[in-house]
């Protein structure tokens, strides 16, 4: 007897936990009831172990059962039961009806690792037609024909258009700059200086306005005009004649100057030699010859106007981090140019299509 109480308990060990581990499949309707037309939802619900292979029946535009059609079907839903160890798998299915009748559903059919499994219990579905008056057919309206579509442009494509060909021309013009070589220096262009010509006949002006009252005084007047003309010099031919003595600033222009040039020059620096060295004092006549002669070799030997540069370039180092920041400026202008590309292209694609289609 003993024997064979242990032996029924260990059979109920081994049948137990097989009957609490079981596949079984549970079906439910949101409504049992509905009008010709209407859809309502059959819910699957699947229990099983992990793992196992699961294969629903039935596909879309079949019938369930005649006169009864699956019109979606939507993807299994799957939630861990038990730390994982049983899945429960929950699929739906969208039905109508186009006919009014009272249906039995058949019991949905799943395959469980090769085993057919079905729901249980019954599904009644009632489809109930729209009542009509048939006592007053004048108020029954036919269907309306087709109405053509009215395309109309609408104002803000336009704008869209626009600013997307915008941000377009940005995107170009921030490339090239960004592939165009680093630049160490630039140019700057500043007007030209005042003539050589212009500023000696000013300076001589103004000496012009200064009497000298004795020898001192003389000999400084007449150092102020040679430095004016050596001044000139320099800046006219090139030499360096303010290091240069008064005869070899005329050997040195007989190369350049005509003869009747270099000789009121000429005249000029010599009476300033007399004065400077030998105490010579010239009365008022004399003085106003000098300033003349001076102020007619510098308009003889003047540029012409066409040679006069009316503005100079120079080249000036560019700070690198000013540089820098401006890379970066376009970098950024770059990626929100780009932004705004993408996103006013899609919003024109889309509106084109809900347009269009």
């Amino acid at each position: 007897m003993r024997r064979i109480l242990l032996l029924l308990f260990m059979a109920l060990a081994v049948v137990l936990p097989t009957f609490g581990q079981q596949n079984t499949v549970n079906a439910a309707i949101d409504a049992t009831e509905l009008l010709v037309g209407e859809q309502t939802v059959l819910h699957t619900t699947v229990n099983c172990n992990a793992g196992a292979r699961v294969k629903f029946e039935g596909k879309k535009g079949e019938n369930l059962t005649p006169g009864v059609e699956i019109v979606e079907i939507s993807r299994p839903d799957t939630l861990l039961l038990n730390n994982g160890k049983r899945w429960q798998i929950t699929r739906n299915y969208t039905l109508t009806s186009f006919d009014s009748a009272l249906y039995r559903l058949p019991a949905i059919e799943v395959e469980i690792d090769g085993q057919k499994v079905q729901s249980r219990g019954e599904i009644a579905l009632k489809v109930n037609t729209i009542d009509v008056d048939v006592q007053h057919p004048d108020a029954i309206r036919p269907p309306k024909g087709p109405v053509d579509g009215v395309f109309e442009w609408n104002g803000l494509l336009f704008l869209y258009c626009l600013l997307a060909w915008l941000a377009l021309a940005a995107c170009i013009a921030l490339l090239l700059r960004l592939s165009a070589p680093r630049k160490h220096n630039k140019v700057i262009v500043l007007p030209a200086p005042k003539p050589a010509h212009a500023v000696a006949i000013e300076a001589i002006g103004k000496l012009q306005s200064t009497t000298p009252e004795d020898a001192v005084a003389q000999q400084l007047y007449f150092s102020q005009l040679t430095d004016i003309l050596r001044t000139y010099l320099h800046e006219r031919f090139g030499f360096n004649a303010m290091e240069m003595t008064t005869r070899e600033i005329i050997e040195q222009l007989q190369k350049i100057n005509d003869r009747e040039a270099l000789l009121e020059l000429k005249n000029v620096l010599q009476t300033a030699d007399l004065v400077k060295f030998a105490r010579l004092s010239p009365a008022l006549p004399e003085r106003e010859d000098s300033l003349l002669r001076a102020v007619d070799y510098v308009r003889q030997t003047q540029l012409p106007d066409s040679d006069i540069p009316k503005t100079i370039k120079r080249l000036v180092p560019i700070e690198q981090g000013a540089e820098n920041r401006k890379r970066l400026a376009c970098w950024l202008g770059l990626i929100a140019s780009v932004a705004a590309l993408f996103a006013l292209l899609f919003h024109l694609c889309s509106t084109l299509w809900l347009l269009l289609f």
